[in-house]
C-alpha cells in the first residue's frame, strides 16, 4: 500500500512540476515579447532547481550559479535575455555532457541503467536499443542547444523566445513519444513502465538521489 501511495505522490509531483513549468515558460514568453522582462524571468528557474535539488549534491552548484546571475544581472539589469539564453543553453549543455560521457567505451549507456534499474537484467536486444536512444538524446541535446544560439543571434527576440519558451517543453515531450513509439513498435514483446518509474530510475542513475544535508 505504501509503495502505491508513493508512486502516487511522485506521480502528483512530477504533474505539478510540469504545471508550474509551463506557466513560468508562458510569463517568460510574454515578458520578452513586450520588453518588460524583469530578473525574475533569468533567476526563477535557477532558484526552482535550487529548491528541487536543494536535498543533493547538486544543490551548492547551484546556489552559485543563482548568486553569480542575481551579481551580474544587478550590474547589468539590461542583461535579462543574455541570462536566460545562458541557463537555456546551460541545461542542454549540461544535459548532452551528462548522457554523452557515458557513451564512452567502457561505461554503461545512461539510459541502458535507466532501463537496468527498471526492468533488471536486460536482453542484449535491449542494452544496444537503449544505447542507441542515449545516443538519440545526445543528438536532440546537441540541436536544441545549436538551435536556440542560432535564433538568439540572428533571429529577432520574439522568435528566440517563442523556441526557448513556447517550444522548448513541446520539443521535449515529442522526443519522448517519439521514442515510446519506436521502442513499443521494435521492441512490442515487452512490458512498458509508466515515465514515473523511469524518471525514479534516472534520479538514482544520476545521483541526484536525497541525501542528507551537510
Amino acid at each position: 500500500m505504501s509503495s502505491v501511495t508513493g508512486r502516487g505522490e511522485h506521480a502528483w509531483w512530477l504533474a505539478g512540476a510540469v504545471c508550474g513549468l509551463i506557466g513560468y515558460q508562458v510569463l517568460a514568453d510574454r515578458a520578452l515579447a513586450q520588453g518588460a522582462a524583469g530578473s525574475w524571468v533569468a533567476l526563477v528557474p535557477l532558484l526552482a532547481a535550487v529548491v528541487l535539488t536543494w536535498r543533493t549534491r547538486l544543490r551548492w552548484p547551484l546556489v552559485a550559479l543563482a548568486a553569480a546571475a542575481g551579481i551580474w544581472l544587478w550590474t547589468r539589469p539590461a542583461g535579462v535575455a543574455g541570462a536566460l539564453l545562458a541557463v537555456h543553453l546551460a541545461v542542454y549543455l549540461g544535459l548532452l555532457g551528462m548522457f554523452a560521457r557515458t557513451l564512452r567505451r567502457g561505461r554503461e549507456p545512461l539510459v541502458t541503467g535507466i532501463a537496468r534499474r527498471v526492468r533488471g537484467a536486460l536482453p542484449p536486444e535491449v542494452a544496444r536499443y537503449t544505447r542507441r536512444v542515449t545516443a538519440a538524446w545526445c543528438v536532440f541535446f546537441a540541436a536544441m542547444a545549436a538551435t536556440s544560439l542560432l535564433l538568439f543571434l540572428f533571429a529577432p527576440l520574439p522568435v528566440w523566445s517563442l523556441f526557448a519558451n513556447l517550444l522548448n517543453l513541446p520539443l521535449v515531450v515529442s522526443m519522448f513519444v517519439a521514442e515510446y513509439l519506436v521502442r513499443i513498435t521494435h521492441l512490442r514483446h515487452l512490458r512498458h513502465f509508466p515515465i514515473t518509474a523511469a524518471v525514479r530510475a534516472f534520479r538514482e542513475r544520476t545521483g541526484t538521489r536525497d541525501v542528507p544535508p551537510g
